[in-house]
């Protein structure tokens, strides 16, 4: 039988195999394509993980400097009523245009990262909430009494921002550490208040939030 033959006997099934060589061949190649965009797409947000990430230190840092005016005026708003109002004048208004950075931050992190984020912008909103309400005490019913809380609150604020710094820095990739502490609040008055010892009422709000033993 001669060659002719058999590919002629045997024709369908060379066709066959020969068509789903080629079936595999195209499947293969769109596998690989594929992989190559995916590979180009990972890369691609990464370049802009990088790029959310190294403006981040800075809208922290202005963060970070509104909380410690905050905690100034509020301690010297706090120390005598006579001079509350006055002083209360003098807050500051929070830093501009920072929600695209968050927001590009969020986007390109992973999701325990945009937790935290979300929950500093979230706590960052009432903060500022509270303060329009003190910069017209009359108006809200502030009393004297509650400038020590709003002292606290600009700490909080304060510790919730410097957790980010070593991540927004790259110096940390681990997972965010959990609520912050006490300790982490009274480190931020003592940066951002002055001889904060020597405020009363301070003291006391302090002392009334100081976790007990075994909790």
């Amino acid at each position: 039988m001669s060659l002719y033959e058999i590919a002629f006997q045997w024709q369908t099934l060379i066709s066959g195999v020969i068509a789903l060589a080629g079936a595999a061949a195209t499947v293969i190649a769109v596998l690989i394509q594929i992989n190559a965009n995916r590979k180009i797409e990972d890369e691609r947000r990464q370049n802009e993980a990088y790029a959310a990430r190294s403006v981040l230190p800075q809208a922290l840092n202005e963060i970070i400097e509104y909380a410690e005016q905050c905690m100034d005026v509020l301690d010297e708003a706090s120390r005598r009523e006579s001079v509350m109002s006055d002083a209360l004048k003098k807050l500051p208004h929070p830093p501009g245009g920072l929600l695209p950075i968050f927001r590009d931050a969020i986007r390109f992190s992973d999701n325990e990262r945009q937790r935290q984020i979300a929950d500093l912008l979230s706590f960052f909103q009432v903060h500022e909430a509270r303060l329009i309400s003190l910069r017209n005490p009359s108006r809200a019913g502030h009393t004297f009494s509650t400038l020590p809380e709003a002292v606290i609150d600009s700490a909080r604020l304060y510790a919730m921002v410097a957790r980010l710094f070593p991540w927004a820095r790259r110096e940390e990739e681990g997972r965010p550490q959990s609520r912050v502490t006490y300790d982490e609040i009274v480190s931020a008055i003592r940066i951002g208040v002055r001889h904060y010892e020597s405020n009363a009422g301070l003291r006391i709000e302090l002392d009334r939030r100081r976790p007990k033993a075994g909790t």
